[in-house]
């Protein structure tokens, strides 16, 4: 098939046309930015630019239905939240070409975090506490009834944008409002807060049909980017069959088809995951997934396309592999630094080294070197035009 990759400056994108390359499609790719890694790939068939899916939703639906047309695409998969304005403006695309994420309804539920921590609730899983103020009269009345550390979350938000956390109320509530500023956050999108909790931080990376988990392969984050918490930079396979469980429950109670990925943190007195939130997309450590066994783009697209799947697809490996983000860990490594942690550079290299050998690379290959410095330069002009933020974060990604 003719198959479109959206998103294409990420990781993601480039594990997605990894595999549905080597599955024998033609693969293309689009991007708001030239310096979109995927394009560069070998694997790539060709590739176009489209206006930001954030800033300008409907031109950039617009778009690649017209590369839709033009391409004569099959299939477009959606890599991150542009999946959104895929399907609500879903009549600028070709009626047969084939959206592979869910209708926009669910995605708006499922990428509300005040939405999923009441079904959370509803559903009896395990969360932090949390308080969705409407105001800033019930801010203060929520601060004062909160314990400390407490976080702060935009009701939108990825890879620890939008998330603050503060170590006393006075901080909390001036951090809160200058947030909703800078955002330009609406009032009844105000920021959740939420009780500050501690664990093993691990993911579930699933596919489901109709409620039903077909897939799910569960990792542990050994390091992330920003001290503990955010995009993880190390991963390995975990066996936490108690995450499959929630997870199970979850993809249940929203009655989901497609792709997702869970957050959790599984405590360690009880081995219970917590929830701390749901991406209904593809994730970061994707590629160390697909080098498992757990061919989830292959997967998706058998599943949007024929109905089901095969089970050549998701094939576990009996050997684990572990996935390392190169360019995040060297930004992770780089922050330590700038903390004071001169040795940093070594003790990731023993992180690495600890996997024998067993560990893959989200975004470089020998034999497809050019994807790692698209990437490179592209993170490095947003650092720089950032103000040197190694999580630069676009506003428009943390409102509807």
């Amino acid at each position: 098939m003719r198959i479109l990759v959206t998103y294409g400056w990420c990781r993601t994108a480039y594990a997605v046309v990894r595999s549905l390359s080597l599955a024998g499609h033609k693969v293309f790719v689009c991007d708001c930015s030239r310096l979109a890694m995927s394009r560069f790939s070998r694997y790539a068939q060709g590739f176009d630019r489209t206006p930001d899916p954030f800033s300008s939703p409907a031109e950039f639906a617009r778009a690649v239905g017209e590369i839709a047309r033009r391409r004569e695409i099959d299939v477009v998969v959606p890599v991150h939240e542009d999946a959104l304005p895929l399907q609500v403006h879903r009549n600028l695309l070709p009626a047969q070409t084939i959206v592979a994420a869910p209708p926009a309804e669910p995605l708006r539920h499922a990428l509300d975090k005040g939405f999923m921590a009441d079904l959370v609730e509803a559903n009896g899983l395990r969360a932090p506490r949390t308080c969705q103020p409407r105001n800033l009269e019930e801010l203060d009345e929520m601060l004062a009834s909160m314990p400390l550390p407490v976080v702060i979350k935009t009701r939108r938000g990825n890879s620890g944008k939008g998330v603050i956390i503060a170590h006393t109320r006075d901080e909390a509530r001036k951090a809160y409002v200058a947030l909703v500023q800078r955002v330009s956050l609406p009032q009844d999108r105000l920021p959740l807060l939420q009780e500050f909790v501690t664990g093993r931080p691990c993911g579930a990376c699933f596919l489901a049909h109709e409620g039903k988990l077909i897939a799910c392969f569960t990792e542990e984050y050994i390091r992330c980017k920003q001290r503990g918490f955010g995009t993880s930079v190390i991963r390995a396979p975990g066996m936490l069959p108690r995450a499959v469980q929630a997870t199970e429950k979850l993809v249940g109670a929203l009655e989901w088809t497609g792709i997702g990925h869970v957050d959790y943190l599984v405590d360690p007195s009880s081995n219970e995951p917590i929830f701390l939130e749901m991406n209904p997309r593809f994730w970061g450590a994707l590629y160390m997934a697909i080098a498992n066994g757990y061919d989830f783009p292959r997967a998706l697209v058998e599943l949007v396309t024929v109905g089901h799947v095969e089970m050549s697809t998701i094939q576990p490996r009996p050997e684990p592999v572990a996935g390392v983000w190169l360019l995040g860990l060297g930004m992770s490594v780089m922050g330590d630094m700038a903390r004071g942690a001169l040795l940093a550079p070594v003790r990731a290299l023993k992180e690495i080294l600890s996997y024998h050998g067993l560990v893959v690379y989200d975004d470089f290959a020998l034999h497809d070197p050019l994807p790692f410095f698209a990437q490179t330069l592209h993170y490095g002009l947003g650092f720089f035009r950032s103000g040197f933020s190694l999580n630069p974060v676009n506003p428009n990604m943390l409102r509807d």
